[in-house]
């Protein structure tokens, strides 16, 4: 019986359109849900909003439930193709079991779990290219000239042009700089499942492999998982499961490439070359003498050959047993363990700048696009997270003629923990050791260090009635 605003949305919506995670493919399935994506690289998540903005200084995410059990781990290592079903508890009558937690709304998240029946493999997979919608409207040469010559201060030598722009000038060569950056995207998706069992027991093995890569250079996002789950009538009065969700996803150029490759892109001159006469690329394509020392080209960002690292790994396991009694007629107790750990490691490692500023590419060193005129920068953060979750409950289920009476009795415990180090430091001796060895330093500017740990414990009691009568009234 169902008295609450609930939505609930198939596992074929979820796969309509393509994606890294169940946040965006539940976009425009279920009305008073708003779901914005945040960020534009690869593998970027979702904030997920239910019913509006519910408080000013607290969390307005909603409650996460997966197979009965709270998942508090980062939803792109969630696969979609692992979800059966997907419930959106919108108003009180539906949350109200969940206390304060429910408070921003609940997504009840059903995995799939095999059927009765012979083996049977099954394979979904797809692979798709992304490009440029659209470019953004700047000026073609012709216009920069234009804008430039009104711009120019009076007396300044050769109008303000540098010499390579002007010799483009003359020979009406013109650099669109978004075409030189942009390149075709790349997604695919990769999911086979066995599956299988017998009135007794059901099992389903699964395993997949995402990828994603952007239109911009130097980003991309990867997740490999397997699950499996096992259930089994053990007797004719107990029943047992186990369900294992296991990722590996890894994260590249989601912190500080995007932001530093549009400006460039954007704000260069396109009177400008972006190579030299020997075809290498030319280190400060830039018309401003003023910009000269602290920009490089952008297409050094193509080349990557160790100036920079922008990683983030998360190995996640999420894991829920039960074991489920029928007592007596209608009478039922159920046992819901759930084991949840996850690993992040966020690397961060920027070059130090080796160009000598020389015309002569002969004698030039390597630059670095993100620490131009700086010297080497790198950081760690470390981050484990763990929770388990163990839940009694107590169900009566019984007709009674045109009455039907249900109760719910619940004790829970749930335990988190979090605990994270970070370090970050400048002037490595060496580029090789990136971020592996920051004591290869010099004593000055000093090292960044800094760590937190944090705990907390649930302790819920629950309990709920319902009588309802020749299925128009219900207490």
């Amino acid at each position: 019986d169902v008295t609450g605003s609930i939505d609930v949305v198939s596992a074929k919506a979820l796969k309509e359109v393509p994606t890294a995670n169940f946040q965006n493919a539940l976009q425009g399935h279920a009305p008073g849900v708003d779901i914005q994506t945040v960020g534009t690289a690869p593998g970027s998540g979702a904030v997920i909003r239910i019913r509006g903005t519910r408080s000013v200084l607290g969390s307005n995410a909603p409650l996460i439930v997966m197979d009965g059990i709270p998942y508090g781990g980062n939803l792109n290592d969630i696969n979609t193709d692992d979800i059966a079903s997907l419930s959106i508890l919108k108003d009180a009558s539906a949350t109200a079991i969940y206390g304060s937690r429910g408070s921003n709304g609940v997504i009840l998240i059903t995995t799939k779990r095999g059927t009765a029946g012979p083996g049977r493999v099954a394979y979904n997979g797809y692979y798709g290219i992304g490009t440029v919608m659209d470019k953004y409207p700047v000026f073609n040469g012709p216009e920069y000239i234009a804008m430039h010559n009104l711009a120019a201060p009076a007396g300044s030598v050769n109008g303000g042009y540098q010499s390579d722009e002007l010799a483009n000038m003359a020979a009406h060569k013109y650099t669109d700089w978004q075409d030189l950056m942009y390149q075709n995207s790349v997604k695919t998706n990769n999911y086979i499942t066995v599956s299988g069992g017998n009135d007794g027991t059901t099992y389903a093995f699964g395993g997949g492999y995402y990828k994603e890569t952007a239109v911009l250079p130097g980003q991309d996002y990867s997740r490999g998982s397997l699950r499996l789950s096992i259930d089994s009538k053990v007797t004719r009065w107990l029943r047992m499961g186990i369900n294992s969700m296991n990722s590996l996803s890894i994260q590249n150029g989601a912190q500080f490439v995007n932001g530093g490759t549009m400006f460039p892109t954007l704000a260069l001159s396109p009177l400008v070359s972006p190579y030299d006469s020997t075809g290498a690329i030319a280190f400060n394509p830039t018309g401003d003498a003023n910009d000269k020392g602290g920009n490089y080209n952008p297409l050094l960002l193509k080349h990557n050959d160790g100036e920079w690292v922008d990683r983030k790994r998360i190995l996640h396991t999420f894991n829920s047993l039960y074991a489920e009694a029928n007592i007596w007629k209608g009478l039922k107790y159920r046992f819901n363990l759930g084991l949840d750990y996850s690993q992040e490691e966020d690397d961060q490692f920027q070059a130090a700048d080796h160009y000598d500023g020389s015309t002569n590419p002969a004698t030039d060193a390597d630059p670095s696009f993100f620490r131009p005129q700086n010297g080497n920068h790198a950081s760690v953060n470390n981050i484990d997270q763990w929770s388990y979750t163990a839940e009694h409950l107590l169900t009566y289920d019984r007709d009674f003629g045109k009455s039907r009476i249900n109760f719910t009795g619940l004790y829970s415990i749930q335990q988190q923990q979090n605990h994270n180090t970070y370090a970050s430091k400048d002037s490595m001796y060496s580029d090789q050791t990136e971020y592996f060895d920051m004591s290869q330093a010099t004593p000055t500017p000093y090292a960044v260090v800094s760590g937190s740990e944090a705990k907390a414990t649930i302790i819920s009691y629950m309990a709920r009635f319902n009588y309802a009568y020749d299925d128009k009234y219900m207490i």
